[in-house]
């Protein structure tokens, strides 16, 4: 389960990038639906792994603006993947 310091500091991170005049349309509207679903305290992983998913198409055209591209890389690590049971496997760095 993600710990709420963590909930609140991805929030944080996203609504920093929403705020941010360099990021595309695409970008815009993918981070504040997640945003939005983590501030109705919607399931974070589900919500996390729907992120990833969402900017993934974005990645692979080298579509994502330079800051959207540090924190796709920063969460792919954080939230590595599913482990046994459907439980989350968080980085410890």
């Amino acid at each position: 389960m993600v710990k709420i310091s963590k909930e609140s500091e991805l929030i944080e991170e996203i609504s920093s990038l929403i705020n941010n005049p360099n990021i595309s349309i695409q970008e815009f509207e993918i981070l504040s639906s997640a945003k939005n679903k983590l501030e109705q305290k919607k399931y974070t992983p589900k919500v996390i792994a729907e992120l990833k998913n969402d900017l993934a198409p974005l990645a692979r055209k080298l579509s994502l603006s330079k800051d959207v591209v540090s924190f796709y890389t920063k969460l792919s690590q954080e939230f590595i993947d599913r482990g046994q049971r459907g439980m989350w496997i968080f980085s410890t760095r």
